[in-house]
């Protein structure tokens, strides 16, 4: 009974419980980092966070990363866009994510731009993605996002 009513609590303001999560993870640790994007209804349309340890991997192992996006794969029916790279024993690791209600240039722009201002600016020396022409606009778009990029038919 508890978990209905604890799931009918949450289905009116998804969005707002997720931000009031982002926020206590900011105040436990001063290395978490997350951004909402709004759209004109104020509705929920990006979502991006990282916490301490992608930050500190990504300063140490984000010469190259991945970059793809998932497809609607939820219930809320977001696109997953991590931000991925391989530490130095060969396993992967997650620089940041966010959740996209779109693909449009415009979406991806933002999630790159967020995720470079969230890692102090530095960018990676490559990039790898697929052949998705809002992807590539967009690197091309957020200057010095890379110096390298790299398509591939990632499925």
């Amino acid at each position: 009974m508890y978990r209905r009513l604890r799931m009918e609590a949450i289905e009116g303001g998804d969005a707002q419980t997720v931000i009031n999560q982002m926020t206590e993870e900011a105040e436990k640790d001063p290395g978490f980092y997350f951004k909402c994007r709004l759209d004109e209804e104020t509705r929920l349309v990006g979502l991006y966070w990282c916490d301490s340890m992608m930050r500190e991997d990504y300063m140490i192992y984000g010469d190259v990363v991945v970059f793809d996006t998932t497809y609607r794969t939820n219930k809320y029916n977001l696109i997953c866009a991590p931000i991925v790279g391989i530490n130095n024993h060969w396993k992967n690791v997650m620089f940041g994510c966010a959740f996209i209600a779109d693909e449009k240039t415009e979406s991806i722009e933002w999630v790159l731009s967020t995720f470079k201002k969230s890692m102090q600016d530095k960018h990676p020396a490559s990039i790898f993605t697929d052949q998705d022409f809002s992807i590539a606009k967009a690197i091309e778009t957020v200057s010095t996002f890379a110096t390298t990029v790299s398509y591939s038919c990632v499925s």
